[in-house]
């Protein structure tokens, strides 16, 4: 999935249906394009295991353009592994530090089934 020149924060939507259940690895490289503010983004991927539904992600930080890697940030990229159970969605949502935050970014996701 490729989402170019994104200005507002993503609530939850679905992108892949699982047709089993089994291992899956997500791949997200998501990067600031512009902004106007100081900030990070917050990719996160929801999912339901056996145990119930669940949550991963990652922060990008966003005071400039471009991918910055921070001692403690992960930078732009992030790689999920997730065991999701038959039938179920894996979504994604993008926030930000606060509602008024004004950030240009591209996301790129990759959903890949491993077993």
């Amino acid at each position: 999935m490729v989402l170019k020149g994104q200005t507002r924060q993503v609530p939850q939507t679905p992108f892949f249906t699982t047709p089993s259940d089994g291992l899956f690895r997500i791949s997200a490289y998501v990067v600031p394009t512009a902004t106007g503010t100081t900030g990070n983004l917050y990719p996160d991927f929801l999912y339901q295991d056996e145990a119930g539904p669940e949550q991963q992600g990652f922060q990008v930080q966003a005071f400039r353009p471009g991918c910055v890697n921070v001692t403690g940030v992960i930078g732009c990229s992030a790689v999920v592994a997730i065991r999701a159970v038959a039938g179920s969605s894996i979504s994604y949502i993008v926030s930000f530090d606060d509602d008024n935050q004004i950030t240009t970014y591209d996301a790129f996701i990759v959903v890949e089934r491993l077993e």
